[in-house]
C-alpha cells in the first residue's frame, strides 16, 4: 500500500472522528481501531479489483460519515467528553471541567470521611476552627487543578504551538508554574488564620521545592509531544 493510498483511507476515517466531542485519548483509540477496520476492508476489496475501484468499495461499504459520526458519539462517555481536545473548545474550558471534577470529588471524600468520624465519636472536631482548611480543601484543589490546566496549556502553546518556540513565552509559564502552590497555599492560609506572618511563610518555605514544578512541566509537555504530533498529523488531513 502506498503513502497516497494510506492517506485516502486515513481521511475516510478522519471524516467521522474529527467531529466527535471527546478527549483527545478517546478520539486517537477511535481512529486507530476504524483505520485497522478501514485497512482490512480496503485490503479485501483489492482481491476483487484494481485500486481506484477498491477505494470507492471500501468508501461505500464504510457508509455515510455523518451517520458513523453519530454512532461513535454515542458511544462517548459523558465524562469523556468533559475533557473534549481543543478543537473548538477553550482552554478555559477544559480547565473549567477538571477543576469541578476535582471539586466534587474532594466533596465526595468529605461527604463520606466525616459521617465516620461522627459515628466514631470524633464529630466535635469537624466543629473546630482547626478543621476548616480541610473543609475547604476541595475548593482549594480544584483551584489549583483550575490554575495548573491553564498553564500546562499555555506552556504547551509556548513550546509546541503553531507560532514556534517562545522563549519568553515559556520564561513567564515557568515562573506561574513556580509559584503557583506557594502562593495558593499562602491565600488559604491568609483565608483561614487571618495571620499575615504565617501566610508568608507558608508561601516563602515551597519556594525552591516548587522549582521542580516547572522543570516537570517542561518535560511532561514533551513526553506527551509524540501523541501530539500524531494527532497534528491527523488534524493537518484535508476531509474536505
Amino acid at each position: 500500500m502506498n503513502e497516497s493510498t494510506l492517506t485516502w483511507l486515513k481521511v475516510i476515517v478522519e471524516r467521522a472522528v474529527r467531529p466527535v466531542r471527546a478527549s483527545a485519548a478517546r478520539k486517537r483509540k477511535l481512529r486507530e481501531e476504524l483505520l485497522a477496520h478501514v485497512i482490512g476492508v480496503f485490503e479485501e476489496e483489492t482481491k476483487l479489483g484494481d485500486e481506484p475501484a477498491a477505494l470507492a468499495r471500501t468508501q461505500e461499504r464504510f457508509g455515510e460519515a455523518a451517520e458513523l459520526t453519530s454512532q461513535l458519539q454515542a458511544s462517548v462517555l459523558r465524562i469523556d467528553r468533559m475533557f473534549a481536545e481543543n478543537s473548538g473548545e477553550s482552554a478555559l474550558r477544559l480547565a473549567t471541567n477538571v477543576a469541578a471534577l476535582v471539586g466534587a470529588a474532594g466533596f465526595c471524600f468529605l461527604s463520606i470521611a466525616i459521617p465516620i468520624q461522627v459515628l466514631g465519636g470524633q464529630g466535635s472536631e469537624w466543629l473546630t476552627v482547626g478543621r476548616v482548611p480541610a473543609l475547604l480543601a476541595p475548593l482549594w484543589m480544584a483551584s489549583v487543578f483550575f490554575c495548573g490546566t491553564l498553564v500546562a496549556h499555555a506552556m504547551r502553546q509556548a513550546l509546541l504551538g503553531p507560532a514556534g518556540l517562545s522563549w519568553l513565552g515559556a520564561s513567564l509559564v515557568a515562573a506561574t508554574a513556580w509559584i503557583l502552590v506557594p502562593v495558593g497555599s499562602s491565600a488559604g492560609c491568609l483565608a483561614v488564620m487571618a495571620d499575615v506572618q504565617r501566610s508568608l511563610w507558608e508561601a516563602m518555605s515551597p519556594l525552591p521545592h516548587a522549582l521542580l514544578a516547572p522543570m516537570l512541566l517542561v518535560a511532561v509537555t514533551y513526553l506527551v509531544d509524540t501523541e501530539c504530533r500524531r494527532d497534528r498529523e491527523w488534524a493537518r488531513l484535508d476531509i474536505n
